[in-house]
């Protein structure tokens, strides 16, 4: 009896013949496009988480500094009422005296007055204004355009 071996054929390449086309496999494609898409919006929901996070920072500390704000305004209304509440049971004041309170109020409370050499704006009872021998006088809101900030010691 005669074996017969497979003979396998080889396969020559042709460089005329069109190219094999493979199979297509749709499955491969379509995993590796949902990955990447996972991917994508999962970087997306990290970025969003962490910048909602700094907001978040911002913001409370937006909220801490604006109750402390009306923390301090609140004190200041209160101890003005206390002082108006000393002036109650006093007579009428005279207009004249008054109008010198309101006049004297302004210019404690909306004029910085600036010496050379500070950079700070101060009150007319400021020992430094005191000591200086001329002065300018402009209201809080010039002063500080022109950058000088308000006095630590009498500007309180």
């Amino acid at each position: 009896m005669i074996h017969e071996s497979p003979v396998s054929e080889k396969k020559i390449y042709d460089p005329l013949a069109p190219p094999e086309k493979k199979a297509y496999d749709g499955g491969k494609i379509y995993a590796v496009v949902m990955t990447a898409l996972s991917l994508v919006l999962l970087i997306i929901c990290v970025s969003l988480f962490f910048s909602q996070k700094k907001l978040q920072e911002e913001y409370d500390t937006a909220v801490e500094r604006h109750q402390t704000i009306v923390e301090r305004k609140n004190t200041e209304i209160a101890d003005l009422k206390k002082q108006l509440s000393e002036y109650d049971g006093m007579e009428a004041v005279e207009p004249d005296f008054y109008e010198f309170l309101l006049e004297r109020s302004y210019y404690l409370t909306q004029v910085g007055y600036i010496v050379e050499g500070s950079s700070y704006y101060h009150t007319p009872y400021c020992p430094v204004f005191t000591e200086a021998s001329t002065y300018w006088a402009h209201n809080i809101e010039y002063c500080e355009y022109l950058g000088y900030a308000a006095c630590p010691d009498c500007m309180e």
